[in-house]
């Protein structure tokens, strides 16, 4: 039987900063986000358990990151839930270079979408720039000049999802992705990242 879980916790490093910072009334929250569901239903109705970790990346500059691994979360399930019919025939065929491509390209794409409307809802705050500041004051001049706003929002992601027929994994960034078949012996099936 397969089980897919995920989980993730505030860095003791986010803890210990955030104790420092409090009296500025400054948050170092958990940045990373991840999500396992083992009973979803694409719009064609396959079933498949599907698994997302997304790894904010947590320096001053990328200060709404945690925002930006949801968007992640949410983009890649929906795009699951949507395109499954066409994924399963790709698989079928063994043409796996081409769901990563198609993957690889619906994935940011729909990702910047929600970064560029999160950012027109909620603009960055002269909070946010104040404390950015205070760390890198060049980055608080390019992100007021439309510089570069996507990568407040930065996030990695390893994806992996499964249907009764195939099991497919991707990563974006860099990350880690293993798996078992007997529960005791670990394998990477991904090539390490460049």
């Amino acid at each position: 039987m397969q089980v897919v879980f995920a989980k993730s916790v505030q860095g003791a490093s986010h803890i210990r900063r955030e104790n420092e910072e409090i009296s500025h009334g400054r948050k170092f929250p958990c940045q990373d986000k991840s999500i396992a569901e083992n009973d979803l239903v694409a719009a064609d109705g396959t079933k498949f358990k599907f698994l997302s970790v997304c790894d904010g990346h947590g320096g001053a500059p990328y200060f709404r990151s945690e925002t930006g691994a949801d968007f992640a979360i949410q983009v890649v399930k929906d795009i699951l839930m949507r395109n499954m019919k066409r994924i399963k025939e790709l698989a079928a065929t063994k043409d796996y270079e081409a769901i990563k491509n198609q993957l690889s390209i619906a994935i940011p794409k729909r990702w910047r979408e929600k970064v560029e409307n999160d950012l027109m809802q909620n603009p960055i705050t002269d909070q946010e720039y104040l404390f950015l500041g205070e760390e890198k004051p060049d980055v608080v001049e390019k992100y007021k000049d439309g510089i570069d706003l996507h990568s407040i929002y930065g996030c990695t992601s390893v994806i992996y999802f499964s249907t009764d027929s195939f099991w497919y994994a991707l990563q974006i960034g860099d990350g880690d992705f293993s798996i078992s078949y007997d529960g005791k012996n670990f394998e990477l099936p991904m090539p390490e990242d460049k």
